[in-house]
């Protein structure tokens, strides 16, 4: 909902990464009932995003918040990579971390969406 995030659109790479990852939702979610915590994972996910200070930190949290619903939906867990990544609260630090993992993260995601065929 816009009244959720009201600055979101101020930001054309912040909203092309919403889009981005409402599609991959409208995929994995197809014929699925409706899922309040997820709504919520990603909801959070879009707040931290929008109140990003460095458009630098976008693709981090990118990768945060897809990591997250993917291992709500059961496509990714147990890895060392995403453990800390799915628990921990979501800050600058954590962002930062995500950052310099990203490649083993976007395998790890590739690889649950490979496994999902997706």
């Amino acid at each position: 909902k816009a009244e959720l995030l009201p600055d979101l659109g101020k930001k054309p790479e912040a909203m092309r990464i919403t889009a981005s990852i409402s599609l991959l939702l409208r995929r994995l979610l197809a014929g699925e009932e409706s899922n309040p915590e997820l709504f919520s994972e990603f909801v959070s996910g879009l707040k931290f995003l929008e109140q990003a200070e460095d458009s630098g930190d976008y693709t981090g949290i990118e990768a945060i918040i897809v990591l997250r619903l993917l291992s709500h939906l059961g496509y990714i867990g147990g890895g060392k990579v995403s453990e800390k990544l799915v628990a921990s609260p979501l800050d600058r630090e954590l962002v930062f971390e995500a950052k310099k993992q990203r490649t083993e993260i976007l395998s790890e995601i590739n690889r649950a969406l490979r496994e999902s065929q997706l």
